[in-house]
């Protein structure tokens, strides 16, 4: 298994400036906070970094930053999915070459492959670097099911590390970790089910949620491993209470406008996905305060 990851991994935001132009300064700025309050690792160029609405150039920007930023004090992982084996491998080759800790991807998106192109697919960029190699499973995007019985062919990849499990089956997940053998790490995504995954054996997580909250992640696992269950549930509910409103406000676009509130300036997202306009922030930020966000952001582990 790959330990690096097994701890607490922001989804990184990708900052833009007024431009429309990806900010590095800003970026390096949130990672370097979310260092400071424990965030062990870093998912960068995922679904909450908008890596599928980058060029080539952004992302290996992206990569470039969050890797000398980092400098050895966490880790990271790269996100190469794309619209074309050629284009991901190219990616996934630029992640080993500037040193990243590990890379990812989705299922092929758009076209309907099928399970033997995926796993194609798959074992091409596997191979195009030595890096740990971990399968971004996150279906309600791709729309790719994984099945217990196609999880265990991934093993064919030589150097599979494991999944970013987005998906609340978490029945499926531990299922999946039991017939390969116990050696894949397992990465729970819905930040919502950070607790319950957790009793469900995954060793690490990687959500959106942990660029504004992370504090309060980190505290829910702190008393997670020391048998306070009551004190996880309470935080995992608190938490939960956040992602509601931010789900009420169209996630990705809430996420960024959030960040205004810890002092970070972010931009908006890409088109086509919508910000929020400055009534809709507004009753966003209410509703979070309404809800105790200025404590849980406030949090930092014990």
């Amino acid at each position: 298994m790959f330990e690096p990851l097994h701890g607490l991994n922001s989804a990184s935001i990708t900052p833009f400036d007024a431009q429309g132009n990806i900010d590095t300064t800003a970026f390096a700025r949130l990672l370097e906070s979310q260092m400071e309050i424990g965030v062990t690792g870093f998912f960068v160029c995922g679904s909450t970094g908008e890596g599928v609405y980058l060029t080539d150039d952004e992302r290996k920007t992206m990569a470039e930053v969050a890797v000398n930023t980092v400098a050895g004090q966490a880790a990271v992982m790269i996100h190469v999915g794309a619209m074309s084996t050629e284009q991901a491998v190219g990616l996934a080759r630029h992640a080993g070459q500037i040193g990243a800790d590990a890379v990812s991807t989705i299922a092929p998106v758009y076209y309907s492959v099928g399970f033997e192109a995926t796993l194609s697919h798959y074992k091409t960029i596997g191979a195009a670097t030595d890096l740990p190699f971990f399968i971004y499973h996150i279906p309600h995007l791709t729309g790719a099911a994984l099945t217990a019985d196609s999880a265990v062919r991934l093993t064919e990849i030589p150097n599979l590390a494991g999944l970013k499990f987005t998906d609340p089956a978490l029945y499926l997940m531990r299922w999946i970790f039991e017939l390969t053998g116990e050696k894949l790490t397992m990465l729970s995504g819905p930040d919502e089910l950070h607790l319950p995954a957790l009793t469900m054996g995954a060793h690490g997580a990687i959500g959106s949620t942990y660029n504004m909250i992370p504090g309060a992640y980190l505290r829910l696992r702190q008393a997670f491993f020391a048998g306070d269950i009551a004190t996880a549930m309470d935080l995992q509910a608190r938490c939960n209470k956040m992602i509601y409103h931010w789900l009420q406000f169209g996630g990705l676009g809430a996420f960024k406008s959030t960040m205004k509130l810890l002092g970070h300036e972010v931009g908006a997202p890409r088109a086509p996905i919508a910000g929020l306009s400055a009534e809709q922030e507004q009753a966003l930020f209410a509703a979070l305060r309404a809800d105790g966000f200025d404590e849980l952001a406030a949090m930092r582990p014990e």
